[in-house]
């Protein structure tokens, strides 16, 4: 049975969850642990949809870097978030826990 990812949402309620979830990134730059699993849940599923969500969250929080604000991102190894204020750190972040949102 088609199970239906909880990443991708697309009712008029997930379409304001989007709206809210956009707004704070952009407005925080905070992916907190919460936000990463749902970061890591859509690189995982393995279609387009969820993938094409994932980039257009990580493309919001790298025009938030752009405009010279820092970004809290959340770091597994340890349980909490690093402070990023420049893009290779950002680019690499990404690159070790959504390889596959960099293709």
């Amino acid at each position: 049975m088609f199970r239906r990812n909880p990443a991708v949402r697309s009712s008029a309620t997930e379409v304001r969850f989007n709206a809210d979830f956009d707004a704070r990134l952009s407005n925080t730059g905070r992916v907190d642990a919460d936000d990463f699993a749902r970061f890591r849940q859509a690189h995982t599923y393995g279609t387009a949809p969820p993938m094409n969500w994932l980039i257009g969250k990580l493309a919001l929080l790298r025009e938030r870097l752009d405009r010279q604000a820092a970004l809290a991102l959340y770091e597994p190894s340890a349980s909490t978030c690093v402070v990023c204020h420049e893009p290779a750190v950002f680019e690499d972040w990404v690159q070790r826990h959504f390889p596959d949102a960099l293709a």
